[in-house]
């Protein structure tokens, strides 16, 4: 069975896309705790069998938040430049760095130490070089030290959390902070960000302003207004795009008001796009 490529999911319905991925997973132990998987018909990547929230889905299922990856894979291109701020073990990170090929950039975005570890495993085996790991948090000032909170079994909701936060409930650790505005010069661009970043999006955009302003990148955001204190001036600072829409269940764009942003499913998380005129 021949493997497939982003290229080519973008073309396919959600039904097939789900079908097609699905009869190309392959999953093998490498150790006590590491898996490697076939995701998304191509990539290989190394797994955690502790982390419950995401592996165990993707080991059985090869893909992860199918409306998103279909959205990505219609959406960036070959030559791009993109940003996975949040790459957990490199889900996005492998479709990016295939969609975007040999002539493109990808920054690969993630403070976990031992998660950072096994997304270089990954990066390394799919002899994908020009995508890049960043083992920092990504934040509104370049360069600090932030203390960040996994959760036991979730290291995808890993977030930025007080120095004093406890560790009963998982692991503690602290990491140096870069901001997107750093990333993005040292790519020399980027032209697709994707943000997922547990609650430190507010942060996040304020380390932005200069790409946002200079560079103009097409933004996938998760937005969950019940984290903001502002909701509808976190959103003004995306006024220089156009409206801001969502992405549906089956990948593609609706139109959605702010209102709607901000008021539906209060307190659920939502992907809104930002799209430059």
């Amino acid at each position: 069975m021949k493997l497939l490529f982003p290229s080519e999911i973008a073309a396919m319905d959600r039904e097939e896309a789900e079908r097609e991925i699905r009869a190309r997973v392959q999953t093998v132990s490498i150790s006590d705790d590491i898996v490697l998987t076939r995701v998304l018909g191509c990539p290989k990547m190394y797994l955690s069998k502790s982390d419950h929230g995401f592996a165990h889905h993707v080991m059985l299922d090869g893909h992860w938040e199918l409306w998103l990856t279909l959205f990505m894979a219609r959406k960036v291109t070959p030559g791009m430049k993109a940003i996975d701020v949040g790459a957990n073990f490199g889900y996005y990170s492998l479709l990016l760095g295939l969609a975007v090929g040999a002539t493109g950039k990808v920054a690969a975005v993630e403070p976990n130490p031992r998660i950072a570890e096994i997304l270089a495993r990954s990066i390394n085996l799919n002899g994908l070089h020009w995508v890049k790991l960043f083992e920092k948090a990504v934040g509104a000032i370049d360069e600090q030290i932030l203390t960040m909170f996994q959760p036991k079994n979730e290291p995808k909701n890993t977030a930025v959390v007080p120095d004093n936060w406890p560790s009963d409930e998982g692991a503690v650790f602290r990491v140096p902070s870069t901001t997107v505005d750093a990333i993005a010069d040292e790519l020399g661009g980027v032209d697709f960000i994707k943000i997922d970043a547990e609650g430190a999006e507010i942060a996040i955009v304020d380390g932005m302003k200069k790409t946002i302003e200079y560079y103009k990148p097409n933004i996938v955001l998760e937005f969950n207004a019940a984290r903001y204190s502002d909701p509808e001036g976190f959103l003004s600072k995306f006024k220089g795009y156009k409206s801001p829409r969502a992405i549906d269940y089956h990948g593609d764009l609706i139109k959605i008001s702010e209102k709607d942003i901000i008021e539906t499913d209060y307190g659920q998380d939502k992907l809104v796009y930002f799209e430059k005129y």
